[in-house]
């Protein structure tokens, strides 16, 4: 993990690296790789909206765990991160859609 006050061109950089850790943690752990999100994307009107309902579950998880204190702010903080990670795929899939490659869901 970085250093809090490490930059990069002065923006702190923790929080999207350990974005981007998260997202190679689901995709070699769960499976949960590009191709995959676009399979689910096409295979039932559920895929449609599940990157985007776990990414909002994940940041409203996180939000509450805030508003407990600052005892819970960690678990707030790893919440946040799998928000951001299921962001992260879930613009790699509207990228893939832009690009055509699924001209059927545009």
């Amino acid at each position: 993990m970085t250093a809090p006050h490490q930059t990069f061109a002065g923006v702190p950089v923790r929080a999207a690296e350990d974005a981007m850790a998260e997202r190679h943690r689901q995709i070699v752990e769960f499976g949960h790789t590009p191709e995959t999100d676009r399979s689910e994307y096409h295979r039932d009107g559920r895929g449609r909206t599940h990157l985007a309902r776990t990414a909002r579950t994940y940041a409203h998880d996180a939000l509450d765990l805030m508003q407990r204190g600052p005892a819970h702010h960690e678990r707030a903080r790893q919440k946040a991160v799998r928000a951001a990670a299921a962001c992260l795929a879930l613009i790699d899939l509207i990228d893939a859609l832009t690009e055509g490659e699924h001209p059927d869901a545009r």
